[in-house]
């Protein structure tokens, strides 16, 4: 059906204010992903994995139900299958909130039905912005992804499932991260269910909010808390597309979705300048340039933050004027690159001398450290000049301007002896439990650094956050193309009867993971 009828209809539904908050409370559209199946979308792939095409994944209509119009049929009550509906990427970058509505409905007509519906944040990093995505379903979490998965069948793996009515959070191909108890309603009853999931990134991973209004169409029950914030311990924030997949086995039944509605907000705990900087003004930015250069906001194709031009001895800054939470956790990407050295250095075919990310609270107004940082700051280093160093290469976390930790890339399987005029490279840095995590071009070079911001942030755990680069004898210029940044909510563990709820709740398991 379309959405804007849904939700009219879904207002229309008395059922108090409890369900009525479940089933309407959205946050704007800023960023989503929407499928109603009976109007144009989000463009999405459908893939058939089992067999050779008898049985994809298909578009039906249930007359019967206003609301459903149109549906996707993803899988129909046909043994050993596995079909997916992979939608492409709308939102890109990080987001501090994802939270995902959708309709699903489970028949089975033969007697024992089987195997579930999976539903997944999945990681373009590992699956790509579009196409086909992961083949998975309940009970199978694809690499680097959150995937809740919606059990009909007990396949007695151990304490974690004891029966063929229950829910499950997995991340990273572990699907039992946390697992209900059964259901006070019946998931395969034919009827059209109404689900709510909310990831929310916390101080050390993501909590999960389910909720989900059984036979949201005919009679409706009161709306039953499936997960109310189970953490998933190491699943921080990464750049999602949304995926359904559904699998039969031995036994089947069929798995029914509609009216997908996926919406991504940074919540005021973080920014997004993906996939440039078209959407930032430079009023939201304190720029500071000590030289002949220049530092600020540059449109040429696509829009950059230009941190230094290529002109010789000169140190710039750019800060975000508004200051972010980093004390209790953060995780921020960006990709960057060093072009056009100047011709005018002593050598002239060097460039000079990099650029950091860095944290600080000392002030904004002509503040201007130099790359290496100052007390009072905690810098992620890119050194592109080699001053008797290994190489013109070096990645480094710095704090108070000393270097804690310092790796030369031409030493790793990148085989990067120089960072100047080297292309574009991308930089994803997580700061968990005190402990700092860095990502060079996709690879894990720091792991497990141990950084105080205690000192660097303010008492509410707030500090600046931006970019600072210098030139010397030799130049080049300092740009970074794209840059999002999501903070950590303080999500108190919840109470063993909290997390119960109306359904119950078997087991959570918390690790740390690398992502």
């Amino acid at each position: 059906m379309r959405l804007n009828e849904m939700r009219q209809n879904l207002r229309n539904i008395t059922l108090g204010a409890a369900l009525t908050s479940v089933l309407v409370a959205a946050p704007a559209m800023a960023a989503s992903t929407v499928a109603d199946f009976d109007t144009a979308g989000t463009a999405y792939s459908l893939r058939e994995w089992n067999s050779a095409g008898d049985n994809p994944p298909v578009i039906m209509n249930d007359a019967a139900h206003t609301e459903i119009g149109d549906y996707l049929q993803l899988i129909p009550e046909v043994g050993n299958e596995r079909n997916t509906v992979a939608f492409d990427r709308t939102a890109l970058g990080l987001y501090q909130t994802i939270t995902v509505d959708y309709d699903f409905r489970i028949t089975n007509t033969t007697g024992t039905p089987a195997d579930g519906l999976g539903m997944s944040l999945l990681s373009t990093a590992n699956y790509g912005t579009t196409g086909d995505g992961a083949n998975f379903a309940q009970h199978s979490a694809p690499a680097k992804s959150l995937n809740i998965g919606i059990d009909d069948y007990n396949n007695n793996y151990g304490p974690t499932e004891t029966n063929n009515n229950h829910v499950e959070i997995g991340y990273n191909g572990q699907p039992d991260r946390a697992v209900s108890g059964p259901l006070s309603f019946n998931l395969t009853s034919g009827d059209w269910h109404h689900a709510q999931a909310t990831f929310e990134y916390t101080t050390n991973g993501t909590a999960v909010t389910l909720v989900i209004t059984p036979d949201a169409y005919g009679t409706p029950g009161a709306p039953v808390t499936v997960f109310n914030r189970a953490v998933i311990a190491g699943a921080l924030p990464y750049e999602a597309r949304i995926a359904f997949g559904s699998g039969t086995g031995g036994s089947d039944a069929t798995h029914d979705i509609d009216n997908v509605n996926a919406v991504f907000d940074t919540n005021g705990k973080g920014f997004n300048f993906a996939p440039d900087f078209s959407a930032a003004s430079a009023s939201q930015f304190e720029f500071v340039n000590t030289g002949a250069g220049s530092t600020g906001l540059v449109t040429s194709g696509s829009t950059f933050l230009q941190v230094t031009s290529n002109d010789l001895s000169q140190g710039g800054s750019a800060w975000l004027k508004e200051k972010q939470s980093v004390k209790h956790g953060f995780v921020t990407e960006f990709d960057f690159e060093f072009p056009n050295i100047s011709p005018d250095g002593f050598n002239g075919s060097l460039g000079a001398d990099g650029m950091s990310f860095m944290i600080q609270d000392n002030g904004l107004t002509g503040y201007n450290p130099g790359r290496a940082g100052a007390t009072g700051s905690v810098a992620i280093e890119l050194d592109s000049f080699s001053n008797s160093e290994p190489s013109a290469a070096l990645l480094a976390i710095r704090k108070d301007g000393t270097r804690l930790v310092t790796v030369n890339l031409d030493a790793t399987s990148l085989n990067i002896d120089n960072l100047s005029d080297s292309g574009v490279h991308s930089v994803r840095v997580e700061y968990v439990d005190g402990l700092m995590d860095v990502y060079f071009d996709g690879l894990l070079l720091i792991n497990d650094q141990a950084v105080d911001l205690s000192d660097v942030a303010d008492a509410s755990g707030e500090a600046y956050v931006g970019f600072v680069a210098n030139t010397g004898g030799e130049g080049e210029e300092h740009n970074v193309l794209n840059w999002s940044f999501a903070s950590a909510v303080s999500v108190p563990e919840p109470s063993t009867f909290a997390l119960l709820g109306l359904a119950g709740l078997g087991l959570i398991r918390r690790r740390r993971d690398l992502a």
